[in-house]
């Protein structure tokens, strides 16, 4: 059946990647600077004036224009062009890996927040949270919808996640409460919310697995949305468990200049002025002469700056603070876990690692930084794992047939 419908839907579903993948630029420009992403339309970013609808065609615009904005000749960047053409690939081939199947509209969903997640990391080494709170509560709602968007995949019990949602919560509150005691301080309410919102839900997925068995009717959907809660708790906690061990570890991470963006809105000059400095690197790495400073005034930086050096250390201390793991990666991967559920979302965050690393290591050699978007690697796992997970893991076991 699916290859007799195959030559109509096939077309439609690379148009509407196309589609969507222009929708997708657009948030990727302005999420990261906090815009509307519906108003204003759509508009060049240097002349401001309003894109022509028949040069916001997805793909074949940028090709007529030859790259350049219609009014002002500013080149228009290549990624317009590959979100487009990559969100159509990734639409048609979900179709054919998954048919007609109820799941393929909550699966093309997830694609679409991957890619926004992937480009805005790449380029802002940050994920933002837009993405988590509206990406969350639709995969939650999509799972309790189709249920085959959890329970086809599912290899464990919801009893086993919700028994692991317990025990990665407790093990994150157990790294926390080290951490605060190493440091001589309490938790932060940061720390709190995180905790009192993770046992929360780990309540709430007792309640509704008791649902579940009380209520047959809606069994199934009661279990996949235990299920995907499971996945969003697990997903998140894994990644933050990492973090928090990391934190004991490697003490550097890396200053954005959106992490500057409390200070001041000029968070570029800023963040030119510490690199001069010597502060940080290419990157945003705290580099070891910010980490011989004792105070705020022994700042070294130009006159205009003067007036703030208190907040500027500040900030650069609450991200050497932070640990290794951004808070945008744990969110992603809570988004991830509550549309793929948590064993797919763990052997993503396996994967991630070796996807990531070879990139790492070159450009360690090319600009003696381990700075890293973590992000797009993570994404990418993700997908590897919700596609291709089952064999990944059957490959695996195969190695220890007596097991």
């Amino acid at each position: 059946m699916l290859q007799e419908m195959t030559p109509f839907f096939a077309p439609l579903l690379f148009l509407l990647g196309a589609v969507v993948g222009s929708f997708l630029n657009v948030c990727i420009a302005r999420l990261p600077s906090g815009k509307s992403v519906v108003f204003p339309s759509s508009h060049c970013p240097v002349c401001q004036k309003p894109i022509r609808w028949f040069d916001n065609i997805p793909l074949f615009s940028y090709c007529l224009l030859g790259a350049k904005c219609r009014d002002c000749k500013t080149r228009i960047s290549i990624r317009y062009f590959l979100v487009e053409f990559l969100t159509a690939l990734m639409f048609l081939g979900t179709f054919y890996l998954l048919g007609l199947a109820p799941i393929l509209f909550p699966v093309l969903v997830w694609e679409g927040l991957l890619i926004v997640a992937t480009f805005v990391d790449f380029e802002h080494r940050i994920i933002p949270d837009e993405l988590s709170l509206w990406g969350i509560p639709a995969g939650i709602l999509l799972s309790f919808l189709l249920p085959g968007l959890q329970l086809d995949r599912a290899m464990a019990g919801p009893v086993v996640g919700w028994a692991v949602s317990l025990l990665l919560v407790s093990f994150c509150a157990l790294l926390m409460l080290s951490s605060a005691w190493m440091k001589r301080r309490s938790l932060s309410i940061e720390e709190r919310r995180i905790l009192l919102g993770g046992y929360g839900v780990v309540l709430l997925q007792y309640g509704i697995l008791f649902l579940a068995s009380w209520d047959q009717t809606r069994a199934d959907a009661w279990s996949s949305l235990a299920a995907s809660l499971e996945g969003g708790v697990i997903g998140g906690a894994a990644l933050l468990a990492l973090g928090l061990l990391g934190e004991v570890l490697i003490r550097k991470r890396i200053v954005t200049p959106f992490d500057l963006e409390t200070i001041t809105g000029e968070k570029d000059r800023l963040f030119k002025a510490l690199q001069s400095a010597g502060y940080l690197d290419e990157g945003g790495e705290v580099q070891k002469k910010f980490s011989l400073l004792k105070k705020a005034q022994d700042l070294e930086l130009p006159p205009e700056w003067g007036e703030i050096r208190e907040k500027i250390y500040e900030v650069i201390v609450s991200c050497v603070d932070g640990g290794v793991m951004g808070g945008g990666d744990v969110k992603l991967m809570a988004l991830v876990g509550v549309f793929i559920g948590w064993e797919l979302a763990l052997l993503a965050i396996i994967i991630a690692p070796f996807l990531g690393a070879p990139v790492g290591i070159i450009e360690k050699i090319r600009t003696k930084s381990s700075a890293l978007a973590f992000g797009p690697y993570l994404a990418m796992g993700s997908l590897i794992a919700f596609f291709w997970g089952h064999q990944i893991i059957r490959s695996y076991m195969g190695l220890f047939p007596n097991l």
